[in-house]
């Protein structure tokens, strides 16, 4: 799997494209295959740390996880145990 991630709060130049393990989705989890990804200001003020009581959430030092987005469209492409509402093609 492919994803944009960051080590360290900082300027865009921060980011990283690397390759990763295929996620496994744990109970009442699903894993969608992203088909289009946006950048909002949500994650703009997670890459820089601003202001700065953002990091008492995502830590203080580095973040809790390196990846950003939360606006996606995609398709399901697995889902974990208990999930009743989606289903895997």
């Amino acid at each position: 799997m492919q994803a944009i991630v960051y080590r360290r709060y900082g300027p865009p130049e921060v980011i990283e494209y690397v390759e990763l393990d295929k996620p496994v989705p744990t109970p009442g989890e699903v894993l969608i295959q992203v088909r289009a990804a946006s950048v909002n200001p949500y994650d703009w003020h997670f890459l820089r740390g601003t202001p700065s009581f953002i990091r008492l959430f995502t830590g203080l030092r580095g973040q809790k996880s390196p990846r950003l987005g939360a606006d996606v469209a995609g398709v399901v492409a697995a889902v974990g145990p208990g999930v009743t509402r989606f289903k895997a093609p």
